[in-house]
């Protein structure tokens, strides 16, 4: 196993990971304003 990943594998997962969170914090506001409205 290499030490570092190369930059297409690295931007690719953290792009992934970015994808997940606005998901995440998209629902979570609509939740939020759905139970407050």
């Amino acid at each position: 196993m290499r030490s570092h990943w190369p930059a297409e594998r690295l931007m690719a997962a953290w792009s992934m990971v970015g994808q997940f969170l606005d998901h995440m914090l998209y629902y979570y506001n609509n939740g939020w304003v759905k139970l407050i409205a």
